[in-house]
């Protein structure tokens, strides 16, 4: 209801883990569907299928099957992985929510 009329409002923040190797590449995966308005598709893909890919060698094979498969300009969502184009911006949410005692 509060979301609904106003009230509240839903941020997200990147947080990728430090200690799980493929966060980074996963949160960049998300950001960069986003890019085509497909983020809330990916991160829940990349939740519901994070067993597949968290201990992955080949995490960002499966990063982009996943986009593949969700339709996604395929050249579009690479130069954003491969560039880092979401870097900055998973950077900037680490520093606010390490800012706000987050851990």
């Amino acid at each position: 209801v509060y979301i609904r009329t106003g009230k509240v409002q839903i941020i997200f923040y990147s947080f990728p883990l430090p200690n799980h190797p493929q966060a980074f590449g996963a949160s960049e995966a998300a950001l960069c569907a986003g890019a085509q308005g497909q983020f809330w598709p990916m991160h829940d893909r990349l939740f519901r299928d994070q067993e597949e890919w968290a201990g992955a060698a080949n995490a960002t094979q499966l990063f982009e099957r996943y986009a593949s498969e969700m339709k996604l300009d395929m050249g579009a969502f690479r130069d954003c992985t491969v560039n880092d184009r979401a870097a900055a911006m998973i950077a900037n949410d680490m520093m606010d929510a390490s800012g706000g005692n987050v851990t």
